[in-house]
């Protein structure tokens, strides 16, 4: 079944279309103002494993700005750009307070988001990070479909509402890969999925002290003491903590203060 849905969500032919030329078109406008400039993809789009309600997230390289401030402006510009274009972008604001500001607006003729930031290479080693997993791991591209799907539905994807973002659910379901239950080595993964999805949410939903522990992928995944590591936040020791692979002073999970109602919601059926 697992297999079916991840099949029955990989983007059509014309889906496909449609993102790849909506990023051209992007790409244009922004080398309209910086020639130089790179425009990438990142994320889900960037890893093939997004849903058809996923967004789109780019990253402007070359352009020049430096300082938030400098980037801000040079946002204001690409948004100035995109309310010319010829085709139309609704909601189309600046987040200049975001840790990473963006430019992010909406396509009206295919209802796709769009996210713009800056010279920022986080994404880009993350989608990395992914793309290595999924030729380590054959069960990661089904996994993470389905439990994209199952925290969407449930309103907990949402990292601006302390929810389970991207990149966090990347990690946990690396760890989890990483230390699997008592399975023979996998030649294919058709009746090994369900047991995989099983001990992701037996990992985070009973056995993993959330309050003592957190996980790491390096090395081959390993876990850590949360007050060794100066992460164990004293008002919310229940937050999961995960140490992020690119820049391990930084704890991913910091911000999902919502970790509780996605521990305690039902798994998928």
């Amino acid at each position: 079944e697992m297999i079916d849905f991840a099949q029955a969500f990989r983007p059509t032919r014309k889906e496909v279309e449609v993102r790849a030329s909506l990023v051209e078109t992007v790409s244009k406008i922004v080398t309209n103002i910086w020639p130089d400039a790179l425009v990438q993809p990142f994320g889900s789009y960037a890893t093939g494993l997004y849903l058809p309600s996923s967004d789109i997230d780019l990253v402007v390289l070359g352009a020049g700005p430096e300082t938030k401030q400098e980037q801000v402006a040079a946002l204001k510009r690409i948004a100035s750009a995109l309310r010319a274009a010829e085709w139309q972008a609704d909601d189309l604001e600046v987040i200049a307070n975001a840790k990473v500001p963006i430019v992010e607006f909406r396509h009206a003729d295919s209802g796709l988001d769009v996210d713009i930031c800056l010279e920022s290479r986080d994404g880009l080693l993350s989608s990395a990070l992914a793309r290595k997993a999924s030729r380590k791991f054959a069960a990661y591209k089904f996994l993470v479909p389905v439990l994209k799907k199952w925290l969407l539905r449930r309103g907990l994807n949402d990292t601006f509402t302390g929810g389970v973002g991207s990149f966090l659910l990347q990690l946990m379901t690396i760890s989890s890969l990483q230390h699997p239950p008592g399975l023979a080595p996998m030649r294919s993964t058709r009746g090994n999925l369900g047991a995989l999805l099983l001990h992701f949410f037996e990992t985070y939903g009973m056995r993993l002290n959330y309050e003592t522990t957190g996980i790491a992928v390096t090395d081959g995944g390993r876990f850590y003491s949360k007050r060794e590591r100066g992460w164990h936040n004293v008002a919310r020791p229940f937050l999961l903590s995960a140490e992020n692979p690119m820049k391990p002073t930084v704890d991913v999970g910091a911000n999902a203060y919502n970790i509780k109602a996605v521990r305690a919601a039902d798994p998928p059926a």
